[in-house]
């Protein structure tokens, strides 16, 4: 996040095409929010590594340092090559012989 000029701050999402959009947010509205780590969930580590190699990033470019340009671009590349990916219960449809292997 960043302040602008009018007091509000600047967030950042990561949209599945992995681009990072961003908006521009009053303080008052703000939550702390990280994505949980989940074993089994490639969508959700993806999420979280790029976003804390985002916020490493911003962290050290409002010190006048330049910090690993190249792995922003990596999680960001990987997240969006993740969400293209067919979900679990997709992957389990395709699969499916029978009634139950879809039953969970």
């Amino acid at each position: 996040m960043q302040k602008n000029i009018c007091g509000q701050m600047i967030c950042y999402k990561l949209t599945e095409s992995g681009i990072w959009s961003h908006e521009h947010i009053n303080p008052l509205y703000l939550e702390v929010e990280f994505p949980t780590y989940i074993e089994d969930d490639p969508k959700r580590q993806a999420l979280r590594y790029a976003t804390e190699t985002l916020g490493d990033y911003l962290s050290h470019k409002s010190n006048g340092k330049e910090f690993c340009p190249d792995l922003v671009l990596k999680y960001a590349r990987k997240y969006a090559e993740v969400c293209r990916e067919k979900s679990l219960s997709e992957k389990m449809l395709e699969k499916a012989k029978k009634p139950e292997d879809i039953m969970l």
